[in-house]
C-alpha cells in the first residue's frame, strides 16, 4: 500500500527568495514495471492546483536522487527565479530525502503554504484576487 493511497493532494509552499516567491512542491518519487517516473493522482492534483492559485506556467523538476544534492538546494532556486511563472518540483527518490530535502529547504527560506487565499487574477498575474 502506497502512502500516497486515499490523500487527496500534497502541500505546495511559496519560499521567499531575493524579493521572488517562488512555488514549490516536494515529492518521492514512484515508477512503474518499466521504470518510468508516475506522478500518483494526489501529486498530479497538486501540481494542478498550484497552477491554478498561483498563475504559473511551468514545472521546473529536480530529481533528488542522494542525500548530498541536496546541499544544491539553493542553487535550484536561484535558478527557477530567472523562469518567470516557473513551479520548482522536487522529485525525491525516497521519503528520507523528501524530509531531510525539506528541513533544508526551510532552514534556508521562509516558507509559507500555498492557499486558495493567494489565487492571482489571470488578467493581472501579480494583483491577488
Amino acid at each position: 500500500m502506497s502512502i500516497f493511497e486515499g490523500l487527496k493532494a500534497i502541500p505546495a509552499y511559496y519560499a521567499k527568495f531575493n524579493e521572488h516567491s517562488i512555488p514549490f512542491i516536494v515529492s518521492v518519487t514512484f515508477v512503474d514495471d518499466q521504470n518510468q517516473i508516475q506522478l500518483p493522482p494526489a501529486v498530479a492534483k497538486s501540481i494542478d492546483k498550484t497552477i491554478d492559485i498561483t498563475g504559473s506556467e511551468g514545472l521546473v523538476t529536480v530529481k533528488v536522487t542522494t542525500l548530498e544534492k541536496i546541499s544544491q538546494t539553493k542553487d535550484f532556486f536561484e535558478k527557477c527565479a530567472t523562469i518567470p511563472k516557473g513551479i520548482l518540483f522536487f522529485h525525491c527518490w525516497s521519503d528520507d530525502i523528501a524530509e531531510q530535502l525539506m528541513a533544508h529547504i526551510s532552514d534556508l527560506f521562509e516558507i509559507s503554504m500555498i492557499s486558495v487565499h493567494d489565487a492571482v487574477d489571470v488578467i493581472s498575474p501579480t494583483k491577488p484576487v
